[in-house]
């Protein structure tokens, strides 16, 4: 479902919204929301991927128009309350148009990625693994070629000295016994 917010301060943006309106999501306990709002312009939208969610926002944000004067007069619903923004007042109500699909997509991968947080135990997360660092007892430069179908590397030139390699994620540092040091950047991903 999609909220209309209006008269939202135009100089402010999407994630100054986000973060004005994240307490009063949590007060309610609503984690599936996404919020739009394009720069220089007084509206924003809400999308819930729980209907029940935008409903409960309503109830408690919302606000109807006047009968007597549609355009123009917003009221507070029964048990709605204002949300003062940057000191103004900001309007919320249903929007006139259907959610936007892609968005109701992103907010239940979101959704279903928290509960599968959730449900695995700190002790089984994914343990970090980097950086990680290795004793060395020689250095080889050398080629990587293939005796027949496999894999080996033939080195050119290598020096017999120890040290420690260390491995970051996009980085490997070797410090050498005799004080030299090696840097290196590694342009391939590493997968653990």
């Amino acid at each position: 479902m999609e909220l209309h917010l209006r008269n939202v301060p135009a100089q402010s943006t999407e994630n100054a919204l986000r973060n004005f309106l994240k307490p009063y999501f949590q007060k309610l306990s609503i984690q599936n929301f996404h919020c739009q709002k394009q720069r220089d312009k007084s509206y924003a939208q809400l999308t819930f991927l729980n209907i029940d969610h935008a409903r409960l926002f309503l109830e408690h944000h919302g606000h109807v128009k006047d009968p007597r004067n549609a355009r123009r007069s917003l009221k507070a619903s029964r048990n709605g309350a204002n949300l003062v923004f940057l000191g103004q007042i900001i309007y919320c109500e249903r929007s006139n148009r259907d959610a936007n699909p892609y968005f109701l997509r992103v907010l239940a991968k979101e959704q279903l990625e928290r509960r599968s947080l959730a449900l695995v135990p700190s002790s089984h997360a994914k343990p970090k693994i980097l950086p990680i660092s290795f004793q060395c007892s020689s250095l080889s430069c050398g080629a990587w070629a293939y005796s027949d179908t496999e894999l080996v590397f033939s080195p050119q030139v290598e020096w017999i000295v120890g040290g420690t390699a260390k491995f970051g994620e996009r980085v490997m540092m070797l410090t050498l016994d005799d004080g030299r040091r090696v840097d290196s950047a590694i342009t391939a991903s590493w997968k653990s």
